[in-house]
C-alpha cells in the first residue's frame, strides 16, 4: 500500500493507473464546517462525543475479530461487466473485484458459508449476494 499526498494539480498518469484517487473538498464552506467541528470538540458535548466515538471504534474492532478468514467465491463474476475503453480499466477492474470480495467477507455472518472439496482438500467459502 502507498499513501501519497500532493498539492500538484497533475499526478503522473502511471501512478493514477495504479491507485484509487481521493480528493479533498477545498471550498470555503468546507473549511467553515471543519472550523465548526474543531470548536465543538472543545465543548463538554464534544468531549462526550469523543468518548462515544472511542466506544464505537472499540465495538467495530471487536466485530472484526469475529470474522473468519474465508475465501470469497463470486458465482456471478461471469455475468458482470466493467468499462473497457481505457487501459487503466485493467487495474480498476481488479480493484472493483477486490471491493466485492471485501464486502462479502465483512457480511459473512449474513451469508451462507459453503464447503468445497477437491482432491481431498476442503475449503470454506463465503459468497456475495446480488440484487440487481
Amino acid at each position: 500500500m502507498i499513501f501519497l499526498t500532493t498539492t500538484a494539480p497533475d499526478v503522473d498518469e502511471e501512478l493514477l493507473n495504479r491507485c484509487i484517487v481521493l480528493t479533498v473538498n477545498e471550498e470555503r464552506e468546507q473549511t467553515r464546517a471543519i472550523h465548526q467541528k474543531q470548536r465543538e470538540a472543545q465543548t463538554l458535548e464534544g468531549m462526550w462525543a469523543q468518548e462515544e466515538r472511542e466506544a464505537i471504534v472499540n465495538l467495530h474492532r471487536n466485530a472484526q475479530r469475529l470474522l473468519r478468514p474465508l475465501r470469497v467465491v463470486n458465482e456471478h463474476v461471469r455475468e458482470q461487466t466493467f468499462p473497457d475503453a481505457m487501459i487503466r480499466m485493467r487495474r480498476d477492474h481488479q480493484k472493483f473485484l477486490t471491493l466485492v470480495q471485501a464486502i462479502a467477507l465483512l457480511h459473512q455472518h449474513q451469508r451462507e458459508i459453503k464447503t468445497s472439496t477437491r482432491k481431498g482438500k476442503t475449503r470454506n467459502t463465503s459468497r456475495p449476494r446480488w440484487t440487481m
